[in-house]
């Protein structure tokens, strides 16, 4: 085999691999995504199930059901 046939073979090799191994990391971290989304969505609903049976607002309550407040200048409007 001649070296420039074996040099293209190689940088072809290298390149299908990279592409392989990218087309398997995707749905691996696609995956691990979906299991983050699915636990927060588990935590929102139990701090909400808390917070329906509820009839006074405590610190520690609010504390569970709401992350932050952002405050922003006010918008003057016509």
């Amino acid at each position: 085999m001649e070296e420039e046939t074996f040099q293209s073979m190689l940088t072809r090799y290298k390149s299908d691999k990279s592409v392989l191994e990218q087309e398997r990391s995707a749905p691996e971290a696609e995956a691990l995504q979906t299991r983050d989304t699915e636990k927060n969505i588990h935590q929102w609903t139990g701090a909400v199930k808390q917070a329906v049976s509820v009839d006074k607002l405590s610190r520690g309550l609010l504390a569970t059901v709401i992350d932050r407040i952002v405050v922003h200048e006010r918008e003057k409007t016509d």
